[in-house]
C-alpha cells in the first residue's frame, strides 16, 4: 500500500482460493484487486467498493449483491446465487453466456440457440 495523502491510497491486492465465508469486508476499498476463486458465503460487504477487480470463478450465496459496488468486475465462471439485476448496478461487468442466460431467466426472460 502506498499513501498519497493521508486520504487516498493506492494498493494492489491479491486474495485468491479463500474461503472468505461469513468475513466481515464492510466499507474496505478493493478496487482492481486480484479476488478469483473465493468462497463469498454470507460475506458481510455492506459499503464495500470491488470495482475493476477480477472476481471470476467465486462462489456467491447468502450474499447481498446491492450493498457494494462491483461495476467493471469480472464475475466470469462464478456461481452469482441470487442476483438482481434489477437492484445492483453492473455497468462493465463481464459475464459467460451461461451467467447471462441464468438473470435473463430471472427477469423472465428466456434465451434459445
Amino acid at each position: 500500500m502506498n499513501m498519497i495523502t493521508t486520504r487516498y491510497l493506492v494498493l494492489q491486492c491479491y486474495i485468491t482460493k479463500t474461503n472468505l465465508s461469513y468475513a466481515n469486508l464492510s466499507k474496505v476499498v478493493l478496487e482492481k484487486c486480484e479476488l478469483w476463486d473465493n468462497c463469498w458465503i454470507g460475506t458481510h460487504i455492506l459499503g464495500a467498493t470491488f470495482s475493476g477487480s477480477d472476481l471470476s470463478g467465486g462462489e456467491f450465496s447468502s450474499f447481498d449483491w446491492p450493498s457494494a459496488n462491483f461495476t467493471y468486475c469480472d464475475l466470469t465462471n462464478s456461481e452469482l446465487g441470487e442476483i438482481d439485476v434489477r437492484e445492483v448496478d453492473l455497468q462493465g461487468v463481464k459475464l459467460d453466456n451461461y451467467q447471462a442466460s441464468l438473470i435473463l431467466q430471472h427477469l423472465g426472460i428466456s434465451v434459445v440457440n
